[in-house]
């Protein structure tokens, strides 16, 4: 599954379409008095409580590939466009880990009763990984 990735383009990319950071390749002493005066921490705690309500409205999540994701990108995108930015989703793939099912080890020689996940055996985080077109 394709799906738009909206952070990931809108970091240096936008702060140098909007004249804020220059390019890299760029020699001139840039002049970040206006970015640091537009931030302040009423508007970073504002946000930080948007995107918390996010996650408590969607599990707690907010990771790719949840519907807290696509919630938190949809709230990041309406707040760069409502301040006149033109917002464009890229997508690409990564690997990622997430558990399907609880591990299953059963015996069959000698005859004993399957291990009991969480007790007996467990399941080793990022032991595998798929890859899947996420963003």
């Amino acid at each position: 599954m394709r799906r738009p990735a909206t952070l990931a383009t809108l970091g240096t990319a936008g702060l140098i379409a909007a004249g804020l950071v220059p390019p890299a390749t760029a020699a001139v002493p840039t002049d970040t008095s206006a970015l640091r005066t537009a931030v302040t921490l009423e508007g970073v705690r504002a946000h930080q409580a948007a995107l918390q309500e996010i996650a408590d409205a969607n599990g707690g999540a907010r990771a790719s590939g949840t519907s807290g994701y696509d919630a938190s990108a949809a709230y990041v995108q309406e707040v760069l466009e409502d301040a006149g930015y033109s917002v464009q989703q890229q997508t690409f793939d990564y690997e990622f880990f997430v558990v399907d099912s609880d591990p299953v080890l059963d015996p069959v020689s000698p005859d004993l009763p399957p291990y009991m996940p969480d007790t007996e055996i467990g399941l080793m985080e990022y032991s595998g990984a798929v890859t899947s077109p996420h963003q």
